[in-house]
């Protein structure tokens, strides 16, 4: 199979995993968690870029990602549309490749 063929194939899966932050329960913090190690293991989301723009230490960050501590309810949904806007501009990218 040719390289476009491949980022295709990546960019539809990136877009419905993105379609899918917005549909999955993050008060589940079994469902957070999955989808913060998704995020972080195939769509190249940057954890400093993460932590910076969010205003967390990389340790909070850490912790999150192994599920040590989970973030408060109400910052969830801003966590997941950070997540959703990255992943929709890696979608973008390998669309214009």
């Amino acid at each position: 199979m040719d390289t476009p063929a491949l980022k295709k194939i990546l960019a539809e899966h990136l877009w419905r995993f993105a379609q899918t932050i917005r549909e999955i329960d993050l008060d589940d913090d079994r469902v957070f968690h999955e989808m913060l190690q998704f995020a972080f293991r195939y769509c190249d989301v940057d954890r400093g870029e993460m932590c910076r723009e969010l205003k967390v230490s990389r340790g909070t960050l850490s912790k999150w990602s192994t599920a040590k501590i989970a973030p408060h309810m109400m910052v969830r949904p801003v966590i997941a549309q950070w997540i959703g806007q990255r992943v929709t501009s890696k979608v973008v990218e390998l669309q214009n490749e």
